[in-house]
């Protein structure tokens, strides 16, 4: 919550449990009440009311309108976040600075054996199956893309629909899905997962929340920082994910990766109408 400055040399000690909850737990602060802070930090109701009027709100009312302000993730309250953040002189640096920001936070965040499990899964699987809602259709589009040209068979999944419902009756055991899962829980998501799940399918969920209903559920997590949720959220980290895997996956199934990759030079030489 960078929005929200707290002087923490100003708070007593009960007063600081409760800015620590509230940094921790971010994502549900605006849809908890003030006896539940009470209850979760050990301190008073009072003491709850008295930290919000330190910090500047009038009670814990305005603060929780303020939060949900910010949470309401409508497209143009994110575009509006970032105009309020950058001039028009500096757009480039700051969103490259940004995005510099964002991709070391993933980093400080990523497990190197989370990346090498799925690594292994996508190099064990049948078909991999991939699902991403709205913007995050972008990021399947270029998996299955860099994924094609090594020879893995790749099955990108509708967002809805009864489309979607057909490719599912499909899934058998051995195939995966990588699930791109940004945003409040899908109904499509959850069907995913019902079917993998019965099927004993692996599931690899790619994430920025740190709080989400289908992380338990998921083989492997991968956690990428795309910025604050009532923010322009950025693909630069699950981009370099992406590209990461695709790396991964050219070292360690090198021979049949070049194989295919000299195929389709074959076949450029061979068809010019690509030049």
């Amino acid at each position: 919550m960078d929005w929200l400055q707290i002087d923490s040399s100003t708070l007593s000690a009960n007063q600081q449990k409760v800015a620590d909850y509230l940094y921790k737990q971010e994502t549900k602060i605006a849809y908890l009440t003030q006896e539940d802070i009470a209850a979760e930090t050990g301190v008073s109701m009072a003491t709850v009311s008295r930290f919000f009027r330190q910090i500047g709100f009038a009670g814990f009312k305005s603060f929780r309108e303020e939060m949900k302000r910010r949470f309401a993730d409508t497209p143009a309250n994110k575009m509006g976040t970032v105009l309020e953040k950058t001039e028009s002189s500096e757009v480039v640096q700051s969103m490259i600075q940004q995005g510099k920001e964002y991709l070391e936070t993933t980093s400080r965040q990523m497990s190197e054996n989370d990346f090498r499990e799925m690594v292994s899964l996508l190099n064990k699987a049948a078909v991999v199956y991939m699902f991403g809602y709205g913007p995050a259709a972008s990021l399947t589009s270029l998996f299955s893309f860099r994924l094609r040209r090594f020879g893995i068979h790749v099955h990108v999944l509708p967002e809805s629909g009864q489309k979607l419902l057909e490719d599912m009756m499909h899934f058998q055991k051995e195939d995966v899905i990588v699930v791109f899962g940004f945003a409040k829980p899908l109904p499509e998501t959850r069907a995913l997962f019902d079917e993998a799940a019965e099927k004993g399918m692996k599931v690899i969920l790619v994430t920025d929340l740190q709080v989400f209903e289908f992380i338990p559920r998921a083989d492997v997590v991968l956690y990428v920082e795309r910025g604050e949720m009532w923010e322009f959220h950025s693909m630069v980290a699950p981009v370099a994910l992406i590209e990461s895997v695709i790396v991964e996956l050219g070292r360690t199934r090198e021979e049949a990766a070049m194989a295919h990759l000299e195929e389709l030079q074959r076949l450029r030489k061979k068809y010019p109408f690509t030049k």
